[in-house]
């Protein structure tokens, strides 16, 4: 019996037409949501913290462009998002502030990746979802509108963001050896 790449339920057939087909079967599920809290002191200032669960499906990637790949599930992927901000308006409600730092950690990431082929035959590169084990993604956003008179804004906007992997390998498309 031939070991069936996970997802994959049946091996790959050919009508009398020559066309291949293969069945694919798999279920994902989950509870996400959001929880946070806000504090405004006064009619300008808001301040707030929150924290959001998140998930994204997996599924198959299929097609005729992928040769029927060997590794065609992508796994569910997940999202822990924390977050803390300012939102406050000063000088009569002319100038509008916002503050926001967040800090997500992600479980089997889904990037779109393509794996070359090294076999030195003729074929196909493979495209894949891939997921990345663990993520992690941080920063801060600064948002500033200013209306000095009336029909005139000026907007000024600053973000921050660090991310990186902190575990998981994948194969360099660009240098695959």
């Amino acid at each position: 019996t031939a070991q069936l790449p996970p997802g994959v339920v049946s091996l790959t057939t050919y009508d009398a037409e020559g066309f291949a087909s293969r069945k694919y079967d798999a279920s994902f599920a989950a509870t996400s949501g959001t929880a946070g809290i806000e504090y405004q002191p006064d009619g300008q200032t808001l301040y707030y913290a929150k924290y959001s669960r998140g998930f994204k499906a997996g599924g198959f990637r299929t097609g005729v462009d992928i040769l029927y790949s060997p590794s065609p599930l992508t796994k569910e992927e997940t999202v822990d998002a924390f977050e803390v901000g300012l939102k406050q308006q000063i000088f009569d409600g002319r100038l509008q502030t916002n503050l926001a730092a967040f800090f997500y950690t992600y479980q089997d990431l889904q990037i779109p990746l393509t794996v070359t082929n090294t076999s030195g035959a003729l074929a196909a590169s493979d495209a894949i979802l891939f997921n990345v084990p663990e993520s992690e993604s941080k920063g801060f956003e600064l948002e500033t509108i200013w209306q000095p008179i009336d029909r005139l804004q000026i907007v000024f906007n600053y973000g921050y963001l660090d991310t990186k992997i902190t575990e998981g390998l994948a194969i360099d498309p660009s240098d695959p050896a």
